[in-house]
């Protein structure tokens, strides 16, 4: 039985995975120069040993406000587009070993545009992970408007 690994990660009190190949590291939270008149889930860039990195608040881009930032926020850094990308998360859990027969499609009822991102659920003693795809966290209208925030620095 084929198995993968994903970065397991808290968002408000759920926990959702990325795999493994698509994060490049997983920082401490850093302090972030704020963009004007960015997508209100930017929450700005940071510099990360010379590369300007934008920041993504996970909460407002799933629309889970109300919740200040966790003491132990982190960022994931994935690879989206050829576009470096931190995702600020509450925290980092684990590195999970997902085998075959855990994983499960999302349900039907619960697919739309805006959850295409969302592409797996995980079954595992716990509860449920939502694997993430990082490449369909974005559409191509918003990877346009991230390159512009990058390249206007």
């Amino acid at each position: 039985m084929e198995c993968k690994q994903l970065v397991v990660f808290n968002v408000q009190n759920e926990r959702y995975g990325i795999n493994i190949e698509q994060v490049s590291a997983i920082e401490k939270d850093q302090n972030v120069s704020r963009i004007p008149n960015s997508m209100d889930y930017i929450k700005g860039i940071i510099n990360l040993r010379g590369d300007i990195i934008p920041v993504f608040d996970l909460k407002k881009k799933f629309k889970l406000e109300g919740v200040t930032k966790s003491a132990t926020a982190q960022l994931i850094i994935v690879k989206v587009y050829d576009i470096q990308i931190a995702l600020e998360v509450d925290n980092v859990e684990e590195i999970f070993n997902v085998a075959e027969g855990q994983m499960m499609d999302v349900p039907k009822i619960c697919v739309n545009p805006e959850t295409a991102c969302f592409v797996g659920v995980i079954r595992e003693k716990g509860g449920l992970i939502i694997q993430i795809d990082a490449n369909k966290l974005f559409t191509k209208e918003e990877i346009e408007r991230i390159t512009e925030v990058i390249n206007a620095e």
